[in-house]
């Protein structure tokens, strides 16, 4: 057999710890629902909704809704086409989406600062009881009241002390009584000068609290809930998909073995998870996923010998900068980094990658650079090993089957120890070739473990 290639699915990082495309979509929802962050909750109702959808569609296709449960992709398409469902071609045609649709996609407004809101109240009370205090209640008939019962009572107590005598003043001597009116009458006065008046202005209040009203309301997102909702499972992928420690991936060290014996490897892969990379690391081999030559000039180079990984649809550690210009390309383009084991645990950076079925040709970033590398590899090999790849991607399926055409002597060979138990329509014909020609199509029904140290030790 002359040259080989390897294209890898998420069957082949399984045995890594990472989780199939079903059991994906599981994970993401228990770290939704688990979540105490008080701003995912929003996001986790839209997941319940889509998922729920999603296996009720199935049951009404009679498919059994438990038998796999949703494929990861499957919930990012839907997630994503319900965030763009005003903008889509057929939306003039739809007369109505399902009611809760438009009550998950509200934004909830964060509790408003009532700073500014407190202070306007603060100088309004300020000043109205200022006002009051300062227009001096003037009250003759009970000050002559209190006068004249005051008089009363001195004029015993003298008359009683001169005599000798003690004195006792009666209840017509009623200087408290006197006093308390008087301070009735006071408090009335002040009370009706804090009522509403012309003095001041409340229009800067009303305008506050209009503006708090206002903040209080929910409002229609427009799609933005579902399309922060699909961003915040990307950036979940970064604890799903990357793998720390090399031992989970000690089955992958054969493929090192068949680098050594080829000379110049070619690995495509679909998966975003650094399992090569850490197995080639451990094992001091050079890895090239050719992103750093392609950031700098806008072109891959895998042509030197050696272990070389086209990573399809990005790769959990790249974070990427757009619309980037330099001296030498004045153009507005984008490069990609490869961020450090260290560095990435502690970044908030939305990591590199295409996901979901209606992304993968995505003109920006290195996405349609990698498509076209591919094909140029695929046609350069006569054997294509293909491990555990569920053959769902039309774009990749398209280039595998032009390849297939060209010539018999091109040989396909595909691990999957489910392969055929499914409804993709590209699976069966796959496995009608093999019935048809055997010696052009090969199916091993293992684990990417034990093909590998079969097929490489």
């Amino acid at each position: 057999m002359g040259n080989e290639m390897l294209l890898l699915g998420a069957g082949a990082s399984v045995e890594a710890g990472v989780p199939s495309a079903y059991k994906m979509t599981e994970e993401i929802l228990l770290r939704f629902n688990n979540q105490d962050n008080y701003n995912l909750r929003d996001y986790t109702k839209v997941l319940n909704f889509v998922i729920g959808g999603l296996l009720f569609d199935a049951g009404k296709r009679n498919y059994n809704p438990f038998t796999n449960g949703v494929n990861v992709e499957d919930l990012f398409n839907a997630v994503l086409l319900l965030s763009e469902r005003n903008t889509m071609e057929v939306s003039p045609f739809v007369g109505s989406w399902d009611s809760m649709i438009e009550t998950f996609d509200k934004f909830t407004p964060s509790p408003p600062r009532l700073d500014k809101l407190l202070k306007l109240i603060q100088e309004r009370v300020e000043k109205q009881v200022q006002y009051a205090l300062s227009q001096k209640p003037s009250f003759s008939s009970s000050a002559d009241k209190i006068d004249k019962a005051l008089e009363n009572s001195v004029k015993k107590i003298i008359e009683a002390s001169l005599k000798g005598r003690s004195v006792s003043l009666s209840s017509s001597d009623k200087i408290g009584q006197a006093v308390a009116e008087y301070v009735k009458e006071i408090s009335k006065k002040w009370s009706d000068n804090l009522k509403p008046n012309s003095s001041g202005s409340n229009s800067e209040l009303d305008k506050e609290f209009k503006q708090l009203v206002s903040q209080l309301e929910q409002k229609p997102a427009q799609g933005r809930k579902f399309k922060d909702t699909a961003e915040q499972m990307i950036l979940m992928l970064k604890d799903l998909a990357f793998i720390e420690d090399p031992i989970k991936v000690e089955y992958l060290k054969p493929v090192l073995g068949k680098t050594a014996s080829q000379g110049r490897l070619v690995i495509a892969t679909l998966n975003y998870d650094n399992g090569v990379e850490l197995i080639a690391q451990a094992n001091a081999i050079d890895c090239n996923t050719g992103i750093e030559n392609w950031s700098e000039k806008g072109v891959f180079d895998f042509t030197a010998q050696g272990l070389h990984l086209i990573k399809l649809h990005g790769s959990i550690d790249w974070s990427w900068k757009q619309k980037v210009r330099t001296n030498e390309r004045p153009m507005s383009h984008s490069i990609i980094c490869q961020t450090a084991t260290e560095q990435f645990k502690s970044s908030f950076e939305r990591p590199a990658v295409i996901f979901g079925q209606r992304n993968k040709l995505t003109a920006e970033g290195p996405f349609l650079d990698l498509l076209r590398q591919f094909q140029n590899e695929l046609e350069n090999c006569d054997l294509l090993t293909v491990i555990g790849y569920s053959l769902r991607d039309e774009h990749v399926n398209t280039y595998v089957s032009k390849w297939l055409n060209e010539t018999i002597d091109h040989k396909l060979r595909i691990v999957d120890p489910s392969f055929g138990n499914t409804e993709i329509a590209y699976v069966r014909e796959i496995s009608n070739l093999s019935n048809s020609r055997p010696g052009q199509v090969e199916i091993i029904r293992k684990s990417a473990g034990e093909a590998l140290a079969e097929l490489y030790l």
